[in-house]
């Protein structure tokens, strides 16, 4: 799930665990759960970490099984909203790290 953060007067986008709600701060300790059988079309996922949590919502899940590493997912999420080049990603950072020191 995503969530907003408000610090000083800054809005920073967080990853947070489904299941325990605590933020994501190691893109590989988690995974990024969606349905196994899917053809087509549009699927909800949920993102949890590594161990305990993925494996209650693959379980509470019931037809859920397909995973992917958080860090491919974002590679793959960032490709798809149009940051592709070195200078996107420069661009991006540079942003995301005036916000880091908040």
């Amino acid at each position: 799930m995503f969530k907003i953060i408000a610090r000083k007067g800054f809005y920073c986008p967080r990853i947070c665990c489904t299941n325990c709600g605590e933020p994501i701060v190691d893109a590989s300790n988690a995974v990024v759960i969606y349905p196994k059988d899917v053809d087509e079309g549009d699927v909800l996922f949920y993102v949890a970490h590594k161990g305990g949590c993925d494996r209650t919502l693959t379980e509470m899940g019931g037809d859920a099984g397909g995973t992917t590493e958080l860090t491919t997912a974002l590679a793959w999420m960032l490709q798809n909203a149009g940051i592709k080049t070195p200078e996107d990603v420069d661009r991006a950072f540079t942003i995301a790290d005036m916000t880091t020191s908040l």
